[in-house]
């Protein structure tokens, strides 16, 4: 494909789009885990009550519990 027939991306999307996949490949594995981050801002013992709640196994209830 030569040069003038392909497509020109202008704005500042492109840049922004860049940036974020930039930042994204630096310092990623420096980053504390997602629980750790939760364990930090909630203390350890609601952070884990969260985790277990949002990965509970919501199917086995029954509909009548669901409409409360």
């Amino acid at each position: 494909m030569s040069a003038a027939a392909q497509p020109q991306i202008r704005g500042l999307a492109p840049t922004l789009l860049v940036a974020h996949v930039h930042r994204l490949g630096v310092g990623f594995d420096d980053r504390p885990s997602a629980l750790d981050r939760l364990q930090q801002a909630l203390g350890e013992e609601m952070a884990l009550r969260l985790l277990h709640a949002l990965a509970g196994d919501h199917a086995s209830r029954p509909a009548r519990a669901l409409a409360l």
